[in-house]
């Protein structure tokens, strides 16, 4: 069973959870500023995540020449991790010649960015190229490499998110090749509830330790299923059988958004769980824009007023959305933009929303929404 941090957070997350509930039809739309941040010289870009004072990072091209080869094998342009502050876009390079792409995916309030760069080995089974990953740390303007629980080509790991304590968490293949749930803390990895049949991946942090992940039965065909881990413990959200579950993001107040399928084999819908008065937590499931069954929908991230941003998905489009005050809403119908906003990667405690869009060219941007 997994239990709150204190009774005290309990009640401010049922009360923010009730006040939502009751603002439904009352709270106003949010207004926001449509910015496109650029890119690195390239023709595309991602923003993936934002602090509290603004900063953002993600990944972009520098140019459109197809010098690096994607994880299928494709000629692609090469991504480079940058940072974004003061109206520029920085770029964080990458850690050797050999990297193919290098993603900033998570940024702490001291300015300290986490990820992963994809790499280009041989595959000594096939003989064959091969992709993996590996974790860095950027900081100082350079991508740091993290280190992994296996050297064994081809293994990977992957950095996920920072909190404020620079506690770093995430996943690595471990000697045998399964993905383990591990944190960073003074350049030392450590393996966390390691299992002999699940493999464990991290997606989300928060200031106060806590951990949200999904884990996974390797070769299976059985779902994806979500976890909270605290105090060395995992919890599973929802064990019932063929029903997935993930969750992405959890903030201080232990709010946690993420998805799940409402019954099995039905498409994933967009959910927030909040912390229960009667330990463990209660599950609010959003949906979509359309509120149709064959309709998938996510929430990649949450604040502590509960503001939950991610995407909306239909068969002809995919619509980036905000939940706000107790109501799903359409970023493309609140904001002017230059293309079609597809999907809201993270927002800060200012409501300040980042993301990815495609403009009229069908190349992906990256876009900042300034509440106002």
């Amino acid at each position: 069973m997994y239990y709150i941090k204190s009774l005290t957070t309990t009640l401010i997350a049922s009360t923010v959870f009730c006040t939502f509930s009751a603002a439904t039809l009352a709270s106003e739309s949010p207004s926001y500023r449509f910015i496109d941040l650029g890119t690195l010289g390239g023709s595309e870009s991602a923003a993936l995540d934002i602090n509290d004072q603004g900063v953002i990072v993600g990944w972009s091209t520098r140019d459109n020449n197809m010098g690096c080869t994607s994880p299928v094998s494709k000629p692609m342009n090469c991504e480079y991790a940058f940072i974004y502050q003061n109206g520029a876009m920085i770029d964080l390079g990458h850690s050797q010649d050999a990297v193919q792409s290098s993603h900033a995916v998570a940024i702490n309030n001291h300015s300290v960015a986490v990820g992963y760069e994809i790499l280009r080995g041989v595959n000594d089974d096939t003989n064959m190229g091969d992709s993996y990953h590996r974790p860095v740390r950027f900081e100082q303007g350079a991508p740091q490499t993290l280190p992994v629980l296996s050297n064994k080509p081809l293994d990977s790991a992957m950095a996920v998110d920072i909190n404020d304590q620079g506690k770093i968490i995430g996943w690595a293949d471990n000697q045998s090749g399964q993905d383990t749930l591990v944190s960073w803390q003074s350049d030392a990895i450590s393996a966390e509830a390691p299992h002999n049949t699940y493999y464990r991946r991290a997606t989300g942090l928060n200031n106060l330790g806590d951990v949200v992940g999904f884990e996974y039965e390797a070769w299976s065909y059985k779902p994806n299923r979500a976890f909270i881990y605290k105090h060395g413990q995992v919890s599973v959200i929802d064990e019932r059988e063929g029903v997935m579950s993930e969750m992405n993001a959890i903030n201080d107040y232990g709010m946690i958004a993420g998805s799940k399928m409402v019954r099995a084999m039905t498409p994933l819908k967009a959910t927030i769980w909040y912390p229960s008065m009667l330990g463990g937590v209660a599950e609010h499931v959003v949906g979509g824009l359309q509120q149709t069954s064959r309709e998938e929908s996510a929430f990649n991230d949450i604040n502590r007023s509960g503001t939950a941003v991610g995407f909306s998905s239909s068969s002809d489009t995919i619509q980036a959305t905000v939940y706000y005050r107790g109501k799903l809403y359409d970023l493309n119908r609140l904001v002017s933009a230059p293309g079609w906003l597809q999907t809201a990667e993270a927002v800060n405690e200012r409501g300040d929303i980042v993301g990815i869009y495609v403009n009229k060219d069908n190349q992906r941007r990256a876009f900042l929404l300034e509440a106002q």
